[in-house]
């Protein structure tokens, strides 16, 4: 049984009327920029929960994003560290020329 267009048809139908609204227009209107592939990716394309829900556990890697934070987290305390070492070279030398 077969419902509906398979989806090889509906991708053909979208890029044809994405053509044409990118090269038709009326009166002064300009052309329509056709869009790009990453800016498509970006579009919202499913409103139902479960599609919701299957696009995030698709996606969903926790040990990239845990090792991500960790790392930002060790940069940052480093940063310190290395801020505080340089004031307190900064003040040992200032002391130095105070003395003098």
């Amino acid at each position: 049984r077969h419902r509906g267009k398979s989806q090889g048809e509906m991708i053909q139908e979208l890029r044809a009327a994405q053509r044409e609204r990118a090269v038709c227009s009326s009166g002064k209107d300009y052309a329509r920029k056709p869009i790009g592939f990453m800016s498509g990716l970006a579009l919202k394309r499913d409103v139902g929960l479960a599609s919701t829900r299957l696009r995030e556990e698709e996606t969903y890697a926790p040990r990239q994003v845990e090792q991500r934070r960790r790392t930002v987290e060790e940069e940052e305390l480093e940063r310190q560290r290395d801020r505080q070492v340089h004031d307190r070279e900064k003040q040992m030398h200032l002391q130095q020329l105070y003395e003098k």
